[in-house]
């Protein structure tokens, strides 16, 4: 009797302990990559905004192989990668290709996006470079309508690695907790059998 009524007290709150466990180690990570994406994406949308007044000049004057140049010069500065197209979706310059061996970009969602005169974002394997990347693209104004896009990404893995070691973390403390509480459990179902 005292068996059966112990194991009914210890089994209930081991499956509360349990589920809870659960419950906040989804939400935490869930969150913490949430908030993480959302701030580089601001870090990203403010760089564009910077770059934007750098770009227009030379599309202005169709000086393309100078703001190739450009491009690659200041996408090793800030360690991004940056892309320029045109109106039509052809890659004017990129930090990272050339831009000549570039596939049209008109419709990669971000960039789609911009040319519907809005910023655009999207987290997705790069096609040209096979990585998983994060996406911010703004378009570039002339008289009212768009004239072109800036886009700055940023590859995700170096991110992806530390949110895993982030999610490693969270997993011990909640797991020595998770044991610290079933211990609880366990003696305070004992002192209620005696």
């Amino acid at each position: 009797m005292k068996r059966s009524l112990f194991l009914k007290i210890f089994g209930g709150y081991f499956l509360v302990v349990f589920l809870l466990s659960i419950v906040i180690l989804l939400f935490s990570f869930s969150t913490i990559r949430s908030h993480y994406l959302n701030t580089l994406t601001k870090d990203l949308e403010r760089l564009a905004q910077v770059l934007k007044g750098r770009v227009i000049p030379y599309m202005e004057e169709s000086r393309f192989h100078e703001l190739d140049r450009l491009s690659k010069e200041l996408g090793k500065a800030v360690k991004a990668r940056i892309t320029i197209v045109d109106p039509e979706g052809v890659v004017l310059a990129d930090s990272e290709q050339d831009p000549a061996r570039m596939e049209n970009h008109r419709y990669r969602p971000e960039i789609f996006q911009a040319l519907q005169g809005e910023m655009g974002r999207s987290i997705r394997l790069s096609p040209t470079i096979k990585e998983e990347m994060l996406y911010v693209a703004l378009p570039l104004e002339k008289g009212g309508r768009v004239s072109g896009v800036v886009r700055v990404s940023l590859h995700l893995k170096n991110i992806n690695k530390l949110l895993s070691e982030l999610k490693t973390k969270i997993a011990l403390v909640a797991a020595i907790m998770t044991v610290l509480l079933l211990i609880f459990a366990l003696l305070f179902s004992a002192s209620l059998t005696i």
